[in-house]
């Protein structure tokens, strides 16, 4: 989903939201903007989409009261948007799980009233997805290999294989079975409730993205062009995908691990 939305950030008919710094691509997740409270955040939505103006100096007082940065400036002429994990922002597990319900029904409220269209990002092919997930830091451990890759940090080559173990492998499967059927309901709650709503496959990205970037728009209303595309996808954006779809060109033991679990892939 970053690659999505730093190739969104191309259109010229796009704004994406996010801090006033190198950083801050996900303004609204806990790492960006701090524990920022339930009331501050839904301001934060109204002064973002609703008619207000001017806007940038009273959302920035309420988000800065948290976050590491403020929020460079957007024209919300254009169409608005930005990443997040659709998640309370809180490091306490019990606060976070008691925010949980409140914050998910009230934007949701936010979404409708201000017609917010939401994409929600799939994964369907799960078996590389947990792989992806497993591989971590390249050693198996938590991490991200997308930004070292980004950074310059490493390169494609130096990414080491690894080998992985069946059973714990089987129990991060099933996290991204549970992660996946968590954003069906969002989505069929989403539009219960009467907010445009629609998956964003990740392999249709990998696929095409020419044709990946004109359905999002086509659902967006938004009038550009193929040739308005092409440039868009021309500027690109720092990261590379990390993974082959080959896996035994990180996976030291991929015969077994194919044979057992290759045909988890979730059909939407």
């Amino acid at each position: 989903s970053t690659p999505i939305v730093r190739l969104l950030d191309n259109f010229d008919e796009i704004e994406i939201v996010r801090q006033d710094a190198s950083s801050g691509w996900e303004p609204f997740d806990l790492h960006c903007c701090g524990p920022i409270s339930l009331p501050n955040y839904l301001r934060c939505l109204d002064l973002i989409y609703g008619d207000q103006t001017p806007y940038m100096d009273e959302l920035n007082r309420i988000y800065s009261a948290t976050a590491k940065h403020p929020l460079r400036a957007f024209d919300k002429a254009k169409s608005v948007g930005f990443k997040m994990r659709f998640q309370p922002q809180r490091d306490n597990v019990w606060l976070h799980r008691l925010l949980k319900r409140p914050f998910t029904y009230f934007s949701i409220q936010r979404f409708r009233k201000n017609d917010v269209f939401v994409f929600v990002t799939v994964r369907q092919d799960i078996f590389r997805w947990a792989l992806s997930k497993y591989h971590g830091d390249g050693t198996g451990k938590p991490g991200h290999l997308q930004f070292k890759l980004a950074r310059g940090t490493i390169t494609r080559s130096e990414i080491p294989k690894i080998r992985v173990d069946p059973d714990a492998f089987s129990e991060v499967l099933e996290e991204c079975e549970r992660l996946i059927a968590q954003k069906r309901r969002l989505l069929e709650r989403l539009s219960r409730s009467g907010v445009r709503a629609a998956p964003m496959f990740y392999e249709s990205f990998c696929d095409d993205q020419a044709a990946f970037f004109a359905d999002v728009m086509s659902k967006l209303e938004l009038p550009v062009t193929q040739e308005d595309i092409a440039a868009a996808l021309d500027k690109g954006t720092r990261f590379q995908k990390v993974h082959s779809h080959d896996i035994s060109e990180f996976v030291i033991n991929a015969d077994e691990i194919t044979e057992r679990f290759g045909d988890r892939y979730v059909h939407w």
